[in-house]
């Protein structure tokens, strides 16, 4: 009856010391735009930034090209970030935009980009300064990825 007893502890033991608690970390995805495309030039621009929730429409990062001005700062908080997760955060913008982007985890600044868009061609892009974790620094576009690893 005892060995039984100590098998028991052992594999609880074993059980419930394996099991590894999963944490969830805050990403935030941010650009702050320095300059706004001037009138008259096509000034559409896309964002897309995963991970992010997707369970409505509401959901999902959208940039409303309206609000652009210099200054804006456009914000999307994604709160379930686990160890592992690619992230991945780009703009698309066509003419005449300057702007910077930023990702935080947990409050601390990890990457950033400044990127201006010229005039005469859609989606030319040239990065102005970089820093912090970018799997994609060597392309000279507004993109930054990489892995998350605590």
């Amino acid at each position: 009856m005892f060995k039984y007893l100590v098998y028991l502890l052992i594999f609880s033991l074993t059980l419930f010391s394996c099991k590894k608690e999963v944490k969830d970390h805050k990403v935030k995805y941010e650009i702050e735009f320095i300059d706004d495309c001037q009138p008259g030039y096509s000034d559409m621009i896309d964002v897309n930034c995963t991970p992010h929730y997707n369970e409505v429409q509401s959901d999902i990062p959208y940039l409303n090209k309206e609000q652009i001005q210099p200054g804006f700062k456009w914000k999307y908080e994604y709160w379930q970030l686990h160890n592992g997760d690619k992230v991945t955060f780009t703009v698309m913008p066509q003419q005449g935009y300057r702007f910077i982007m930023r990702i935080y985890v947990d409050n601390s600044l990890i990457s950033y980009r400044e990127v201006v868009t010229g005039y005469g061609g859609y989606y030319v892009t040239n990065t102005l300064d970089i820093g912090g974790i970018n799997n994609k620094s060597n392309v000279d576009g507004p993109v930054i990825e990489f892995i998350y690893s605590e």
